[in-house]
């Protein structure tokens, strides 16, 4: 419920605040259990054998993108709570020139930030996403059709 997504939520946080104390390089979110360090420790009651899809996020470090990479890991792991995703990989990118960002679902690129011009909004990155793992599946108000400009 609630509290056990405070919970979550509050580790998260937690966890987020130790890796950039300690420049780890690569991390990893996993539900429904979450945080989970990849090399660094393993969380208790997470499955290695996982049914659910695997979310890679890369982003560019010296964009300063952490922040905006680590909200919709938030907002992926709240919508897909249910198992259908075991993990969100934060993956940050220190290559030159930079400005790289994507949200990969199971090696399969959902969003590239200079493919698709830009960064997602959430609702549409929720779809994509969806589309892939859970075709089915309503996404509530995030499947409304975005206003016609």
């Amino acid at each position: 419920g609630d509290s056990a997504r405070s919970c979550v939520q509050m580790r998260l946080a937690l966890t987020i605040s130790s890796l950039v104390a300690s420049s780890a390089t690569a991390f990893l979110f996993a539900a429904p259990t979450a945080p989970k360090l990849v090399g660094l420790r393993a969380v208790e009651g997470q499955d290695e054998g996982s049914e659910g899809a695997s979310i890679r996020i890369s982003y560019c470090t010296g964009c300063r993108w952490m922040l905006r990479a680590t909200y919709f890991s938030q907002e992926i792991l709240s919508t897909f709570d249910d198992g259908s995703v075991s993990a969100v990989t934060l993956v940050p990118q220190f290559t030159k020139p930079g400005g790289d960002f994507s949200v990969e679902v199971d090696d399969v690129v959902v969003w590239d930030r200079r493919r698709d011009g830009g960064f997602p909004q959430i609702p549409e990155l929720k779809r994509r996403i969806r589309d892939i793992i859970d075709p089915d599946r309503d996404l509530g108000h995030s499947d409304a059709k975005p206003p016609a400009s």
